[in-house]
Parts: C-alpha cells; structure tokens; sequence
C-alpha cells in the first residue's frame, strides 16, 4: 500500500487527487474481495466488532416464505416460522449441536463450506454433511448482503472507519495523503514552485527566509527571477558580507 501514500517530493509534487482515486479505488478492491465469500465478509465486520452488532440489528427483519416450525433464528420474534429441520444462520454458524456439545473441526468447516457456497449462488454446492436438504438461512445471507451493498461507498465517504473494517494500511495511506494536503512537505513546496504551480506559491512564502535563500543561491538567473518576488526580504537580501550589517 506504500503507492497509495505519499512518497518522494523532491523531484516533482505528488498529485493528490490521484492519490485520492487511487486510495477509493483500493476501497472498493477490498470490500469486493472480502464480500467474495461469507467468512471475508464476516472477518471484515469483526474487525470492526459489528458482525455481532450487524446481525443482531437484522433481527428485527423477517424473510418472507412460509415457515411451519423452529427456534433460534436470528430474525427471532412474532411472524412466519420455518419449517422442520430447517437451519438458521445462527445455527449454521454454531460450533456446537443442539445439545451444547462441541462439534468437530471437520463438522464447523462443511458447515462454513456450505453458507459460503450459498453466498456465492452456488447451490448444487449448498449439501452438508448431515445430509440437510432445507437452507432457509439463504434468505437471511440474501438481505445481508444487500445491507452491505453500499459499504465500499459508506467507507469512502468517511475514511475514519477504515482502520475498525481491516483496512488500516489504506487509511494510514490516506492519512499521509491529507496531511499532506493542509501541511505540504517542505520538498514539495520547494518543487512545486519551480514547477509554477500555483498552489504551492503562496506556501514558499512562508518558509525559513535561510532555506528560501539556499534555493535562491543555487537556482539559475531564470530562478532566481522566478523566486524572488516569493522570497521573504531577508532573504532577498542574501546573506550579510563582512564589514556589513546583517
């Protein structure tokens, strides 16, 4: 992510607004490879510590369908219940059974196996080890990932959440990116104005009168003359020769 900040200023300015599109365009590359399956969706909400928060909100929403029985969906409450032997998120997500008892490694990952191939639309996948047929939690995958439709834009529109969603080396990225803005770096003043960029103009003005000196000092006479209705009278001045007054 090094690319995305800001990098050497001594040659040429960085130009922020690419920097800009270039730190957006690696949100949306990391939302839409996490939302690629159901575990990289959730282990980006936990990042944050809201897959927790993310589903119990979800609870007040009810999938439509007909239910005839069973308990422990999260979309727990009044309204149509499922129908024998089907399976909740909840419940595909539980590492353990019915009982409390732990369920085996090779149990919690088929049951992984088959949310995420529900999540990715893949249904003749969808079959788990226990043989069920009945998948009504696809219903609640489906209005999940419709509430995390937006959430690439929701982070570009405030950055200030990167970090909580795994991203903090795109934020750190895009910190670099807007100090730079309000506080350009010294080397990036001192080229952009050579460069004549307009921007950074007014900033030369207000650097040490010595540094504004030094530049002055090494610059040709077309620098010089370019410089010197920029430069502070100090410097202007150049510095003091023996015998004068500083």
């Amino acid at each position: 992510m090094a690319d995305l900040g800001v990098g050497n200023q001594q040659t040429k300015p960085e130009d922020l607004q690419q920097k800009d599109a270039a730190i957006n365009g690696a949100i949306d590359g990391a939302v839409k490879h996490s939302m690629s399956t159901f575990t990289g969706a959730m282990t980006m909400m936990k990042g944050a510590s809201r897959a927790n928060d993310f589903l119990g909100a979800m609870a007040t929403v009810q999938p439509e369908e007909p239910k005839q029985s069973g308990s422990g969906s999260m979309f727990a409450g009044s309204g149509p219940r499922r129908k024998k032997g089907a399976q909740t998120l909840q419940q595909m997500m539980s590492t353990t059974d019915a009982l409390g008892h732990k369920e085996s490694r090779d149990r919690i990952q088929s049951k992984y196996a088959v949310i995420n191939a529900a999540w990715a639309g893949k249904r003749k996948s969808m079959k788990d080890g226990s043989g069920a047929t009945s998948h009504d939690f696809v219903a609640e995958l489906n209005i999940m990932k419709q509430s995390m439709a937006g959430m690439n834009t929701m982070l570009k529109q405030n950055k200030g959440l990167l970090r909580g969603f795994g991203m903090a080396q795109i934020a750190e990225a895009d910190d670099s990116v807007q100090k730079e803005k309000v506080n350009p770096h010294t080397d990036a003043i001192i080229s952009g104005t050579l460069s004549d960029m307009e921007q950074f103009k007014d900033k030369f003005k207000t650097l040490d009168s010595g540094l504004q000196n030094q530049v002055m000092a090494q610059g040709s006479t077309q620098t010089k003359a370019k410089l010197k209705p920029l430069v502070s009278a100090a410097a202007a001045q150049g510095p003091a020769t023996p015998g004068q007054p500083a």
